[in-house]
């Protein structure tokens, strides 16, 4: 039987918290971050306080979440779905928006409320933050370390929503249960993800299959190929979401 999608979500970050969950690099500045377990559930933890005590963020509540592969995404997405509120690309639905400087300088003026993540080195903030926004770096680390929701979530509840393309937590949970067995994914697993990850089917590869199969990741943002090799084999990564590196073998839909 299939874990809910907060029990799946839990079990991962409480697994081994001591062990590197997510190693994240970009390759654009060199900067390499590496999160533990507990590291990335404090993150969670504060981000889905931040969403439920500040902006009414809980079940069947939809959160635009525009954003690109990064360490800071993965924990808003995680959070989300401990509320049981739905990840969804279109701000116009949206009760509240997490957002970089250019995806939320794309919107027009008014809407929900605007969250921009600098993605700076460091989780910094930034220097003159975006007109209608808040700022992510000030907004989460006062936020309690623990979480627990005010309205627990069903299996029931819309986890993801992209168009036409919806899924409810529990089927989501068991298709990352399902596709992490399907890949032959384990705890030995490193997997590198590269690229954004907007749809359901990248969702599932890139971030809930690896979790669900205790395996871990490494995030990179503007992947540099001439440098991938090495860095497999140095994160002893055993396959790939969303780039080919040679000797590496390579994840996608069909494997499902």
């Amino acid at each position: 039987m299939s874990a809910a999608l907060p029990d799946l979500i839990a079990a991962a970050l409480e697994r081994d918290a001591a062990r590197p969950l997510l190693t994240y690099y970009d390759d654009a500045t060199g900067e390499r971050v590496e999160l533990s377990g507990a590291t990335m559930a404090n993150w969670v933890a504060k981000i889905a306080n931040l969403m439920q005590d500040e902006y009414d963020v809980g079940r069947g509540v939809r959160v635009a979440v525009l954003l690109p592969a990064h360490w800071q995404s993965a924990a808003v997405l995680l959070a989300t779905w401990l509320l049981g509120a739905e990840a969804t690309t279109d701000p116009s639905v949206a009760t509240v928006v997490f957002g970089t400087e250019t995806s939320l300088g794309d919107l027009a003026p008014g809407g929900p409320p605007r969250i921009a993540l600098s993605l700076l080195p460091l989780g910094r903030p930034f220097d003159g933050v975006p007109a209608d926004a808040q700022d992510f770096a000030v907004l989460v680390p006062p936020q309690p370390d623990a979480f627990a929701a005010y309205d627990a979530p069903a299996d029931g509840d819309l986890a993801t929503s992209d168009g036409a393309d919806q899924m409810p937590a529990g089927e989501l949970a068991q298709l990352a249960e399902e596709s992490a067995g399907a890949l032959g994914l384990g705890p030995a697993d490193r997997v590198l993800v590269a690229g954004a990850a907007e749809r359901t089917d990248d969702l599932l590869l890139g971030l809930l299959a690896p979790l669900a199969a205790c395996a871990s990741l490494v995030v990179v943002a503007h992947p540099d190929p001439a440098v991938l090799p090495d860095r497999c084999a140095a994160e002893l990564v055993t396959a790939t979401v969303g780039i080919d590196v040679v000797g590496v073998r390579r994840l996608d839909t069909g494997a499902r």
